[in-house]
């Protein structure tokens, strides 16, 4: 074997070893982003639902919902940022589902359901958005959550 077919040899394996250390370093930090990210969506989506489903299979969302009080945006934001993990945000509207001839969404919030301001959501790193279909005796009401962390 000459000269230049060895260093083309040792090329080739120095070659190799670059490419399997960039797709391990790759990945490397690919799981460092996800850890610094927080929750992905799927997750955030699946703790919201549940949260809202709890709130509906307990009762709570008839009593919050159906009784009219004055301050039931307050209790509700209260009964999420009790469910919901550390460090997880939200922002609810509930609408009232009327249907005519055609249905219609109409927002019953009388002041917002959140527990962060509107310049804190662009420093969020995920977002995801629950629509949640309740009826209760109070009427069809349609919960559009969205979280992020």
């Amino acid at each position: 074997m000459n000269r230049s077919a060895q260093i083309r040899v040792v090329e080739a394996i120095v070659a190799i070893i670059i490419v399997f250390a960039a797709v391990g370093f790759s990945n490397r930090i690919l799981c460092m982003l996800e850890e610094w990210g927080g929750r992905y969506g799927d997750e955030l989506k699946a703790v919201g639902f549940n949260v809202l489903d709890s709130l509906a299979e307990s009762g709570s969302l008839e009593i919050l919902l159906g009784n009219n009080s004055i301050s039931w945006e307050r209790d509700l934001e209260v009964a999420l940022i009790t469910l919901l993990p550390a460090n997880t945000y939200f922002n609810l509207t509930v609408y009232a589902v009327q249907e005519d001839t055609v249905i219609f969404l109409k927002p019953i919030n009388r002041e917002p359901i959140t527990n962060l301001t509107p310049k804190s959501w662009s420093q969020l790193t995920t977002a995801t958005t629950i629509t949640y279909m309740y009826t209760g005796s109070g009427g069809i009401f349609a919960l559009y959550l969205v979280l992020g962390d």
